[in-house]
Order: C-alpha cells, then structure tokens, then sequence
C-alpha cells in the first residue's frame, strides 16, 4: 500500500498512532513498559517546548530506567542524538542517572567524562558500531514490530540454510513440495464430515502471503507449537485452485527456537 510506518519519536508521537499523507507515525501506547504517567509528561512537557537533548529530555521526563530503555530500543530518542548508535543513548542515560543518584563521594572517572561542571552531558564516547539485526530484534521485544521491515528478517540466517522459496516466487511451483519460512497471522478452525479438528492458516514473508490446510494428521501433531505471531518452517505441497495458492502442510518447525 505504499504506507511507510515511522518509529515513535519523543517530539514527534501522540499518545495513540497518527497519519498524514501515506506516512503513520508509531503512537507511545505501544512501547512496551511506557507508564500512562510518562506518556502524559512526554506530551505535556514537549507541547511547552520540544525536547532539545537527551539531557533536556531525561531532567524534564524524569523516566524510569525500564522506560528509558524501552524508549532508547524503539527510536523514540534517534533524534535527540546525532550517532545513529542506541548504544549511545543507553550511556548517555546511565550516566545521567549517576549522576543524579551521586552523593557527596569521592568522583570517579566515570563521573568527570559524563559530565561537564554543571552536570550536562557531555561527550558521549565513541561506541563500536550496533549489529544491524540485534538492534532490530530489541526493537521488536519492545514494539511488537518492526518499523521499517518484516520481523521475518530477525531470522534470515537460519532461514538461508533450508533452501526456502519466497512468497512471491510460490506460484512457480505448483504441484511440486516446497519449504516456506513464513509469519503465522491468522487462521481459524474447521472440522472435517467425521468431526475431526483442522486448521486453515495463513502466514507471511516479506514478499507475500501463503494460505495453508492443516488436514486432521499433521494439525493433531503440530498444534501445540502453532502460536500467532511467531516464524515457522513449513513443509508441503502447493496446489492452485481457481488460481488460488494453497500450501497443504505436512509437518512444520518454530523458526525461534532454533536460534
């Protein structure tokens, strides 16, 4: 659809999701462990006057250091730091924070290289260079999604080892078997003329969907280890009906838990 989700951003979400010309922009309510309380003094203190620093942020939102994480892992304080490192702005919060718990003991040198004589965060270290897909895989522990692409791709080492064919690519194999690595999204329950259980599923990669039958056989095997949200193997056979592409599942492997 052509609709670019943008991360949540301190001086930039509302408490709910917004939209403007194909663009959504992640509301606070979805980062996990961000109290109602500091949703509130985020809009409040950003409505006086925007955030200009992590500095600014931290002495006027007062975050606990759960929040302040969640924050830092989602994006929503990218645009207060110029390092394009999240490594950075954990530092940068736990230096503030020393310093706010500091009482008259002697400083350390942890202390002195945080701080300026004020107490302002100054230089923040150079930090090694994030890994691209654990940056990812926090954000999606504290979103429940990733912004700017398929979580199918927190998995796509393990993925490129089984010789999977690409949703969009499904239809040239047609009556032939196949392995699909796939996101489970939907799916309902049915049961057969002689009342046994099955399932029809319908799972996504981050080139397109699939539907798949779960007959009696592999359901009652496989059941226990179907849960929404989550990456699999399958195996199967496509079929095409009506020109519509079916992948009937002979047995199938959660995708996280072999990492």
């Amino acid at each position: 659809m052509n609709v670019r989700i943008l991360n949540p951003d301190v001086n930039k979400s509302d408490i709910q999701w917004k939209g403007h010309n194909f663009k959504l922009r992640v509301g606070l309510l979805s980062i996990r462990d961000l109290s109602a309380k500091t949703m509130k003094t985020i809009i409040v203190q950003r409505n006086r006057t925007p955030f200009s620093s992590l500095e600014d942020f931290f002495v006027r939102v007062n975050p606990r250091e759960d929040e302040a994480r969640a924050l830092i892992h989602s994006g929503s304080l990218d645009s207060l730091d110029n390092k394009d490192n999240r490594a950075s702005l954990l530092w940068a919060f736990a230096s503030w924070q020393k310093r706010k718990k500091k009482t008259a003991q002697q400083p350390s040198l942890f202390d002195r290289i945080g701080f300026d004589h004020t107490g302002a965060i100054t230089a923040i270290p150079d930090l090694p260079a994030e890994n691209p897909v654990e940056k990812l895989r926090r954000e999606f522990f504290v979103l429940g999604f990733l912004c700017t692409c398929h979580p199918i791709v927190l998995f796509k080492d393990i993925i490129q080892q089984h010789n999977t064919v690409k949703a969009k690519h499904l239809p040239k194999f047609t009556g032939k078997k196949v392995i699909f690595a796939g996101w489970l999204i939907t799916g309902k329950v049915v049961k057969t003329k002689h009342g046994d259980p099955m399932k029809f599923l319908t799972f996504e990669d981050e080139t397109g969907i699939i539907e798949t039958i779960f007959f009696p056989k592999p359901y009652a095997l496989f059941c226990h280890m179907l849960d929404y949200g989550k990456p699999y193997l399958l195996y199967g056979k496509l079929d095409s009906s009506w020109g519509a592409i079916t992948l009937t599942v002979e047995k199938t492997r959660p995708i996280h838990i072999l990492i």
